[in-house]
């Protein structure tokens, strides 16, 4: 009798210990199942690390756009103030030259009048 408790009792041991193979399988098949999970998030945490790095560098191009910008708006009020500055001189040069030919034409004016004056008196004394 005692033979066939021991019998029994190692038949269930016998068949605890298969349920436990099962589950260390089962055990093992997730830890290969959770391990293939973790390279997976390995993977995308490196393509999440290059997006931030993509991201980080878009993010300094933009900055250097708006730098840009900023200098070409400088440039634009430069070029319209040098323009403006250009249109004043030139204005302020022919405003000269008009005065100068004004003078100029007075002088001529006089010149004509002094030559009228003599040719007359050649004239004049030319038919006496």
């Amino acid at each position: 009798m005692e033979n066939k408790k021991l019998d029994l009792i190692v038949a269930k041991l016998m068949g605890i210990e298969g349920q436990l193979d099962q589950h260390s399988d089962r055990f093992d098949t997730m830890e290969n199942r959770f391990g293939t999970i973790e390279n997976r998030f390995d993977t995308m945490e490196k393509r999440f690390d290059w997006v931030e790095e993509e991201l980080k560098r878009f993010d300094e191009m933009e900055k250097r756009f708006d730098e840009m910008e900023k200098r070409f708006d400088t440039v634009e009020d430069t070029l319209v103030r040098v323009e403006e500055s250009h249109i004043k001189d030139i204005e302020a040069i022919l405003h000269q030259i008009d005065k100068k030919m004004d003078t100029r034409d007075y002088d001529i004016q006089v010149l004509n009048k002094r030559m009228f004056k003599v040719e007359s008196d050649i004239e004049r004394l030319k038919e006496k």
